[in-house]
C-alpha cells in the first residue's frame, strides 16, 4: 500500500537500507552522480554520492528526498520518503515551523543527525527531537558521552526490541495540535512521575584520591518537553560512602 510504511510487525527479521534513488537510464551498471539531498554542513566523501543503477533500483523504502514545507511535502511526497535534517536546519525548523515539521512524521520518516562541526564526535540531545515527533536520531556512538543514556534509556522500552511506539498525541498530531513550544499542553496527557531515593551502599572512592571518604548525594534529571525538563538533587551524607541513607522523595509534574 503506497500510503504507509510496512507495520514493525511486517518489519521482523529484515533491515531497511536507506539511500537515494537514482536517475533513470536505459544504460546498465551505469554509475550515477547524485546530488546531496542532506544538509550542506555536514561533510562527505564525493565517491559516497555514486551509487550504482542496479543497486539503487532496490532502494524501496525511506528513499532521501529534500525536506520541503508541509503543503509541498503532502502534495508530492509517499510515505517511503525520507528528509534528513542536520542538527542547526532541525533547530531552526522547531522553532520557526514546528506545526509542519511534526505533521510530516504523522505520515513519512525523518531523520536528524550531529552538525559537522562536532569534530570531537559528540552528540545533540536526541530527546529533542524525539518530542518532535523525529523517528530517527542518529548519534555518534563510538563517543560514549552524557548523551548516550539518554539514547540507551528510550530503547530500553517495548522489551528492547529496537523500537518505541510514538505516544497518541504525536500519532495523530492533525487533531490534538501538539506544539512542544505551547506552554498550555493539553494535561489530559500530563502524568506525574514520583521517585524515592531510599539509599546507596558501597560507593567507591575518589581516583584523585584514594583516602577521600565520598560525601554522596543523587541528582535527578527529566527530559521531555520544556515544561517538563526539571532538575532535583538530594542532600549530601558527608563521609558516607558505605551505606548513605537519604528516604527523599520528589514528584515531577
Amino acid at each position: 500500500n503506497p500510503r504507509y510504511l510496512p507495520s514493525p510487525e511486517d518489519l521482523k527479521y529484515k533491515v531497511i537500507v536507506r539511500s537515494r534513488k537514482t536517475a533513470k537510464t536505459t544504460k546498465p551498471n551505469t554509475i550515477i552522480k547524485l546530488k546531496d539531498d542532506d544538509d550542506d554542513d555536514s561533510i562527505f566523501d564525493s565517491l559516497s554520492k555514486k551509487v550504482q543503477h542496479n543497486l539503487g533500483e532496490l532502494f524501496i523504502y525511506l528513499q532521501n528526498v529534500p525536506y520541503r514545507d508541509y503543503d509541498y511535502a503532502k502534495n508530492n511526497y509517499s510515505s517511503w520518503h525520507s528528509s534528513s535534517l542536520a542538527e542547526t536546519r532541525f533547530e531552526k525548523l522547531s522553532r520557526d515551523d514546528p506545526t509542519s515539521l511534526i505533521l510530516q512524521t504523522t505520515w513519512r520518516i525523518l531523520r536528524t543527525y550531529p552538525g559537522g562541526l562536532r569534530q570531537d564526535s559528540s552528540n545533540a540531545n536526541p530527546v529533542t527531537a524525539w518530542i518532535y515527533g523525529i523517528q530517527m536520531a542518529a548519534l555518534n556512538f563510538q563517543n560514549e558521552d552524557d548523551i548516550m543514556p539518554l539514547c540507551y534509556g528510550k530503547f530500553l522500552d517495548n522489551g528492547g526490541c529496537g523500537y518505541v511506539l510514538k505516544p497518541k498525541y504525536l500519532i495523530n498530531a492533525l487533531e490534538t495540535d501538539y506544539n512542544p513550544l505551547n506552554p498550555k499542553l493539553n494535561l489530559d496527557w500530563a502524568k506525574v512521575l514520583t521517585l524515592t531515593i531510599i539509599s546507596a551502599q558501597f560507593l567507591s572512592r575518589s581516583m584523585a584520591d584514594i583516602f577521600d571518604i565520598p560525601d554522596p548525594y543523587v541528582m535527578i534529571s527529566v527530559h521531555g518537553a520544556p515544561c517538563d525538563q526539571k532538575i532535583e538533587k538530594t542532600k549530601v551524607i558527608e563521609n558516607n560512602g558505605l551505606n548513605p541513607i537519604w528516604n527523599e522523595k520528589f514528584s515531577f509534574h
